[in-house]
């Protein structure tokens, strides 16, 4: 193989790398302005159960970029990181956000009406348990044994959080209950995401085929 086709080769998978990891990278940033720029609780821009019911529903996609320390926001960025590099073939910009927005959105949410007890959210693990078993779906289908590891795991761990309750453990080293119900709609959320995703692709390609 010529030099010039070894560099044309390296600079084309330089390309689709770089194109599969654009659309994590706002989601990284964001997260780590909002610990820097704003207090760990900011009023404006976290969940508050009363403060969505009054219409403030920008809450329902901010809150998800605030955390209650650095120890939380680490370990949702390496939640973050570790689904990347698992699904890091599926990740088209437009799709990966459009599936962001959906979860984030449709898990606080749900949080609003089925969990009003619940007055008060921030982070990213609900989302990440939604685009995990998103993803997870998305490979199963096209027949990768991890892809039904992780849904299937993602499913069992929020249904034993329901069962058993949330980490002690977890909640000390964030210093802030576990939202387990947050974990549980995120979830929901993405499969909710799936299911359209796969219909308008399916209805797409019907009408590329006619």
């Amino acid at each position: 193989m010529s030099l010039r086709k070894k560099l044309t080769r390296h600079r084309y998978s330089k390309h689709r790398y770089c194109r599969h990891i654009y659309p994590a990278l706002p989601v990284v940033c964001i997260s780590l302005l909002a610990v820097l720029a704003f207090p760990l609780d900011t009023p404006a821009l976290a969940y508050y159960q009363t403060s969505v019911q009054q219409g403030e529903v920008w809450r329902l996609f901010t809150a998800h970029f605030l955390h209650t320390n650095l120890t939380h926001l680490a370990m949702n960025l390496a939640a973050l990181w570790i689904a990347f590099l698992l699904h890091k073939q599926y990740y088209a910009p437009k799709e990966y956000l459009s599936v962001f927005s959906i979860t984030a959105l449709g898990c606080l949410g749900m949080l609003s009406i089925f969990s009003p007890q619940i007055p008060h959210y921030v982070g990213l693990s609900g989302v990440l348990h939604g685009l995990l078993l998103y993803y997870g779906v998305k490979e199963a289908l096209n027949k990768l044994m991890l892809g039904w590891l992780l849904a299937v795991g993602v499913i069992a761990k929020v249904s034993y959080e329901q069962y058993k309750g949330p980490s002690t453990e977890l909640a000390s080293a964030i210093q802030a209950n576990v939202i387990i119900d947050g974990h549980l709609y995120g979830a929901i959320s993405g499969a909710v995401a799936f299911m359209g995703m796969h219909m308008i692709s399916t209805v797409k390609l019907g009408t590329v085929n006619k």
